[in-house]
């Protein structure tokens, strides 16, 4: 059974997450960089193999967002070094443009995480008044 374009795009994928992380992680030496810690989460390359979104998160969790910020541009102002590597290591004819975005997902988790919580905390109030007017009227029924 032949394999279709999807895991064309799905390798290609793979493969630019394995090789900008390890250029990322052995190449970079800029400070800014190495302290910001970058993490490429996934890889999402176009159907026709043009362009490829990489998003990115930070390990440093102590990084005020002009930090954040200067290490996406650095990142960003880098794509032709990227760019260049990957056209060594990949076996494509055309290498994908390359754009960098900060994934956020780590914060919106710990919202959701925070949301769930509140609204644990308030159901588990909301059962204990119910609890509380339960044994009143059963009180009430027993005199």
């Amino acid at each position: 059974m032949p394999r279709g374009r999807g895991f064309k795009v799905e390798r290609l994928q793979k493969d630019i997450l394995r090789n900008v992380s390890g250029v990322i992680q052995r190449d970079v030496r800029d400070r800014r960089i190495e302290r910001a810690c970058p993490i490429i989460n996934r890889v999402q390359v176009s159907p026709d193999g043009g362009f490829a979104r990489l998003y990115v998160s930070f390990m440093n969790s102590g990084m005020s967002n002009d930090d954040r910020e200067i290490a996406m541009n650095i990142l960003q102002g880098m794509t032709g070094y990227f760019r260049s590597c990957l056209a060594r290591n990949l076996a494509v004819k055309n290498v994908p443009i390359l754009d960098f975005f900060y994934d956020d997902w780590e914060e919106q988790l710990k919202a959701m995480d925070q949301a769930v919580q509140e609204e644990q905390a308030e159901l588990e109030s909301i059962q204990h008044k119910v609890q509380e007017s339960e044994d009143e009227s059963v009180e009430e029924s027993d005199e």
